[in-house]
């Protein structure tokens, strides 16, 4: 079972977390130059949806919502 938590109510929340894996996306929204978009990062999330897709017959997951995170750039 694989399901996105702000989908979830708090009873479905409650009966999956005892057996769940959390997967939580932490990525940036940042410039990156002229050639890549500044949301590129955040395609973390969907490759951690995809990857809990895999082995949901196996292990019950829960992607949590992407925690945005950013350090300073000098420069691309």
């Amino acid at each position: 079972m694989t399901v996105l938590f702000e989908e979830m109510t708090r009873e479905q929340i409650n009966a999956v977390a005892p057996g769940a894996i959390a997967v939580w996306p932490t990525t940036a929204t940042q410039q990156r130059g002229p050639h890549m978009a500044v949301g590129t990062d955040t395609l973390l999330t969907t490759v951690a949806r995809r990857a809990a897709d895999a082995i949901a017959a196996e292990v019950p997951v829960v992607i949590t919502p992407r925690l945005g995170l950013l350090t300073i750039s000098t420069g691309c």
